[in-house]
């Protein structure tokens, strides 16, 4: 009797283990699906970036990136002057665009939004640099 008392207690103690961990693992998918349904990525606002590497009059600014009817714009302000996005690409919360630097450079960049965030990187005959930013005016949750 004693024997398959313990038998009792082994098989359903390994039950409820087996379920512990269906129960864990399901809530860590609804833990993920939740910050996914939080995280927008929305690109379209206003961004305060910084090139890691970059010359002095590269390193900082301004990136803005809105909508105009069906087309995205893209506008880099330096601070001695605003450059065009070019070949603007948006798709979910990735922003792909090419600028032209000092008339003959052009400066391929490659953006990702994280929540306000964005990272990526810019690439040229000069190297590839980091970019990190901060959106400049939250959204309106």
């Amino acid at each position: 009797m004693k024997n398959n008392l313990l038998s009792l207690i082994a098989v359903f103690s390994f039950f409820l283990a087996q379920n512990a961990s269906a129960f864990v693992i399901e809530n860590m998918a609804i833990s993920q699906t939740e910050e996914t349904i939080v995280f927008d990525g929305n690109p379209i606002g206003v961004w305060d970036y910084t090139v890691t590497g970059a010359g002095p009059e590269y390193e900082k600014g301004v990136l803005f990136i809105r909508k105009d009817k069906s087309d995205y714009v893209v506008e880099v302000n330096l601070g001695n002057g605003t450059l065009t996005g070019q070949d603007v690409q948006i798709e979910g919360s990735s922003v792909k665009f090419n600028i032209i630097l000092e008339g003959t450079e052009r400066v391929s960049v490659v953006l990702q939004v994280v929540g306000d965030a964005i990272v990526g990187k810019s690439y040229s005959n000069q190297g590839t640099y980091d970019i990190q930013g901060t959106r400049k005016i939250p959204r309106d949750n």
